[in-house]
């Protein structure tokens, strides 16, 4: 039993770890952009950024790491708990089991996101799937259950004793919300003075523009060429903010590769021609 419960806390800490790495990730993102590629870009299916700048990295608005991060911790503390107190042990150990349960599932949904809807891998994200299969096969060791047993063991369970794991549901949800609200970032304050821009006025200067007719070069996009947007980038290679956006633009756009055609033209920073 004793080993069991120390792998519990461990699987749980390989979680804990790559979800504050995550968690460290987005808070970068969110206040400054990508101004780098991150240590796990690997490869163009190797790729946490494009994980990280899709729409499936948050749930509500919440970064998916933070509810991890929080919930990984929630575990580990919940363990030792259930170490300790042979009364409550089994209570506690079959709301961890129904968590772990809910926690795989995800996993699953996300991983088929990542891998089938973005094309790509990420490799702290995989830590975390690995971490809740893992758990999820350790607790019913600990139980003495059987895996096919689960469900309905579960659902004997919550007949049995409603208000045991009402508790423990309690304290979860009041564990996560403390959590969010410790967590949550404070919003930097930009120098100077904002200056804001109706949008009447860059969708007159738009409608009031010349169309001209650009040559792409193919060697230089990304994308399917036959997708029904493209977006052109003129960049310079010594611009610094031209620098944030080429790191920036590709994760965005990772999830819209089927739809966005991206183009690079080379616009030296030079007095004669801008």
């Amino acid at each position: 039993m004793k080993k069991i419960f120390l792998a519990l806390c461990l699987f749980a800490l390989a979680g804990l770890i790559a979800s504050a790495v995550m968690t460290k990730m987005h808070a970068d993102l969110e206040r400054q952009g990508f101004v780098q590629k991150s240590f796990c870009n690997v490869s163009e299916f190797v790729d946490c950024d494009t994980a990280l700048a899709s729409r499936y990295a948050k749930v509500a608005g919440v970064p998916t790491s933070r509810l991890g991060l929080l919930y990984y911790l929630f575990f580990i503390l919940a363990a030792l708990y259930a170490w300790v107190a042979d009364g409550s042990r089994r209570w506690s150990l079959s709301f961890l089991l129904a968590a772990s349960l809910g926690a795989l599932l995800y996993s699953l949904v996300i991983a088929y996101l990542s891998i089938v809807q973005l094309g790509v891998l990420c490799l702290l994200c995989l830590t975390t799937y690995l971490a809740n299969l893992l758990l999820f096969v350790l607790i019913p060791r600990a139980l003495n259950v059987r895996l096919y047993q689960v469900p309905a063991f579960l659902w004997q369970t919550v007949r049995d004793a409603p208000r045991r794991i009402g508790v423990h549901l309690i304290v979860f949800v009041l564990f996560m919300g403390a959590g969010l609200l410790v967590l949550q970032p404070g919003r930097a304050q930009e120098p100077g003075r904002e200056i804001r821009v109706g949008d009447d006025f860059y969708l007159k200067m738009f409608y009031t523009a010349t169309p001209r007719t650009l040559t792409l070069d193919p060697v230089t996009s990304w994308g399917d060429e036959k997708a029904p947007i493209t977006i052109v980038e003129f960049s310079d290679f010594q611009c610094p903010y031209c620098r944030r956006a080429a790191f920036s633009l590709k994760p965005y756009l990772g999830e819209y590769r089927r739809r966005v055609r991206f183009v690079f033209v080379n616009y030296p920073l030079d007095n004669s021609c801008n």
